[in-house]
């Protein structure tokens, strides 16, 4: 029996494309199909499938309702078909963080004829996904009582809010990750303190009007300041910077102890722009910082040549790696282990422990 599918959308014309492109994927199946939320969650009951594509905007009850009831009885994993607005993208965001696997972007809105041309990509969100099954279910046994409660925001500290932009920055933590990413940096940034004394930047794999979008999802739930990047910017120790979708993001040296951002549109590294290698590689060069690199869960290998450059340069450097047991895809982590260049391997609910562990020491 190959991977079962459900696909969840109003549209009879979108239901039936997506039928027809899953149907030529080896190895898949179409197990059913919803017009809105409310069937879609009785038939994850009755039809148990591997994999949900649940549109966004339906009636009866949309997607991010049926999401999270999903994940309350039966966490599934499901890979969100969404508008490429900037609505669309602040609802993708809060699928990602209710425990959605990925999504993938309708390119002409709610009815997308052109969806077709996105065939490569929705195999490898459906690939990832079919991977993910003990992650999913992980999510939904942590999440089932409070997933369809927001977290109340949380003011930020003084003291972080009026630190002078030109105080000296003598540390920085770099983060990479891809598939399972958002989820997993709620996790980690909502862990850190609000006296927090270095600066995180952070490449997310995800398109343009998302990483903003998740960007203020973190920063209304977290303690310390989280923003999009943006060009020149100069960094603040206790701020946390996600490059923005479509743009490579580098930190070079500012003068007196001063860090700033570049942000650019060179070519795509292993497929990605923002890309994690380009970020990594920048951070290793500023040879006056003591640094810490995160790797987590993500599909293929952006980000671990660079870590293993990173502690070849210094071997002093700190390197944390999330583990298999905790990765919604365990690609990117895996890939430094293997080359040897991870020093810490653990679980995501201590990668801030330990995040804040290595910082206190150095």
């Amino acid at each position: 029996m190959g991977i079962r599918v459900l696909i969840v959308d109003d549209s009879a014309f979108m239901r039936r494309l997506l039928t027809e492109m899953i149907e030529e994927f080896p190895g898949y199946e179409v197990a059913g199909i919803a017009k809105h939320g409310a069937e879609a969650v009785q038939k994850v009951m009755d039809l148990q499938p591997d994999i949900v594509t649940m549109d966004v905007e339906m009636p009866v009850m949309d997607g991010l309702q049926a999401l999270a009831e999903i994940m309350k009885k039966r966490p599934t994993p499901v890979v969100m078909v969404s508008s490429l607005t900037q609505e669309g993208a602040d609802a993708t965001i809060r699928a990602l963080l209710l425990g959605a696997v990925d999504f993938i972007g309708k390119p002409s809105g709610s009815i997308s004829l052109d969806l077709v041309n996105k065939q490569e990509e929705l195999l490898a969100k459906l690939q990832a996904a079919a991977s993910s099954h003990r992650s999913v279910r992980r999510w939904g046994s942590e999440t089932s009582t409070s997933v369809s409660s927001p977290k109340p925001l949380v003011n930020k500290a003084s003291h972080v809010q009026n630190r002078p932009l030109d105080a000296a920055i003598h540390s920085i933590c770099a983060i990479g990750t891809s598939t399972g990413g958002p989820k997993a940096l709620e996790t980690v940034i909502t862990s850190l303190p609000e006296d927090l004394n270095v600066p995180v930047v952070i490449v997310q794999h995800m398109p343009a009007k998302f990483t903003a979008s998740l960007a203020q999802r973190l920063n209304q739930i977290s303690r310390v300041h989280v923003m999009e990047a943006s060009h020149n910017q100069l960094l603040v120790a206790g701020c946390v910077y996600i490059a923005p979708g479509g743009k490579h993001m580098e930190v070079i040296a500012a003068g007196a102890g001063n860090y700033r951002i570049v942000l650019h549109e060179q070519d795509a590294v292993n497929g990605h722009r923002p890309s994690v290698d380009v970020m990594f590689d920048s951070v290793t060069q500023l040879k006056r910082l003591s640094k810490t690199y995160v790797i987590m869960t993500g599909m293929g290998a952006d980000g671990a040549k660079a870590m293993q450059r990173a502690k070849k340069a210094a071997p002093n450097t700190v390197t944390i790696g999330e583990s298999e047991s905790t990765c919604v895809v365990y690609g990117m982590p895996r890939v430094a282990v293997e080359l040897n260049c991870v020093d810490h391997v653990v679980p995501l609910q201590q990668i801030s422990k330990k995040l804040l562990e290595v910082l206190i020491s150095k």
